[in-house]
């Protein structure tokens, strides 16, 4: 499937299944907010809340220019008053713009669910968010809500892609960042639940940042963490979904992150899709879960190829585990620049062009 007429038709599906997902689960909204606090408490110090909860729309500049949009969202660039030199990512929501038919509830639902999550995470493959602002107006429909997140340069693993300039070794360094964010997240309980190159950035020329965490689900309480909360529904972008969440079944998020994971993988390789979605609807797929066939896959390199192919076991109990991609021998052996293992300016190793970055 082309990698860029997918962009066009799916770029809204994760916001709504989301939506429809808490529409009729009246549950998961008691659940999540009980087990925010609990994280928060147990894992994370407790200042970084207070740190920012002074921080106010008109500490920062009016945009300078527009640096994304979704389908709920603007995302723009500003710098903080009295530090021009610090820039920040201002994420800016209006209910009256969302172009889904989404009740106020089920809007502020997914927002809190971002923040939430997101200021709790601190790794460098993790987006850094700092504060959730609102502005004061009776009129629920002028009012507008504010996320502000770390600044990255280098845009979206989607664009970077379809640029078409990466090698295999930037590929590889970009899929163990990938792997190592997620597996930080699964460590603390956190399921992603959206992974897909929109929602990977890159900052500083090659180092990743996964972002967007409004459809994220914690599936690990800290007073019973050898119990796995399963979760219920679709959730994320059709071609990176998991078969598993089709089935209208409970399953494992862990195991569907590691599932988009390995199709961001072939993406970035291919520029291309092996399937247009994980169900017995699409052929590429069923011939896949039947034959173990796909023309995509067959033509990975033989280092990558088998850890792929067992990321893309249809059965989740089968799939691979976190823990034993990180034993796998070929995975192991992949540098990554952050880490200082290569030099990410060097002519071999070059996600971006430095002249592409924006500082």
């Amino acid at each position: 499937m082309s990698f860029n007429s997918y962009q066009s038709r799916y770029s809204n599906y994760s916001y709504y299944a989301e939506s429809v997902n808490k529409i009729h689960d009246k549950r998961s909204f008691c659940s999540s907010t009980s087990s925010y606090s609990l994280t928060k408490s147990l894992f994370f110090n407790s200042n970084s809340k207070n740190k920012n909860k002074n921080i106010r729309r008109k500490d920062f500049t009016k945009s300078t220019r527009e640096i994304g949009r979704g389908a709920t969202c603007v995302v723009k660039l500003v710098h903080k008053v009295n530090d021009p030199s610090m820039p920040f990512a201002l994420k800016e929501y209006k209910l009256s713009k969302t172009k889904q038919n989404i009740d106020e509830r089920t809007f502020l639902k997914h927002l809190r669910n971002e923040y939430q999550i997101g200021s709790l995470l601190h790794h460098p493959n993790i987006i850094e968010t700092f504060a959730f602002l609102m502005t004061k107006t009776h009129n629920h429909k002028r009012r507008k809500y504010f996320v502000v997140l770390e600044y990255c340069d280098g845009g979206d693993l989607f664009n970077t892609i379809q640029k078409g300039e990466l090698g295999r070794v930037e590929i590889n360094c970009n899929f163990k960042q990938l792997m190592d964010g997620v597996n930080y997240l699964h460590s603390l309980g956190v399921a992603h639940c959206d992974i897909k190159p929109e929602n990977i950035l890159i900052k500083n020329v090659s180092q990743l940042k996964i972002i967007d965490f409004g459809t994220s689900e914690i599936f690990k309480y800290p007073y019973t963490p050898d119990t796995i909360k399963k979760s219920r529904g679709v959730k994320g972008s059709k071609p990176y979904i998991a078969p598993e969440q089709f089935q209208k079944t409970e399953y494992d998020p862990r195991a569907s992150d590691i599932w988009s994971c390995a199709i961001v993988y072939i993406a970035s390789l291919f520029d291309e899709l092996p399937w247009r979605v994980a169900s017995l609807e699409d052929f590429d797929f069923l011939r896949w879960k039947k034959e173990r066939r796909n023309d995509l896959i067959r033509h990975i390199p033989d280092g990558p190829r088998q850890l792929i192919i067992q990321m893309l076991n249809p059965d989740p109990e089968k799939r691979i585990t976190m823990e034993q991609i990180y034993e796998n021998e070929w995975f192991a052996s992949i540098k990554t620049c952050i880490s200082g293992e290569v030099q990410c300016h060097d002519k071999k190793h070059l996600h971006i062009k430095p002249e592409d970055s924006e500082i």
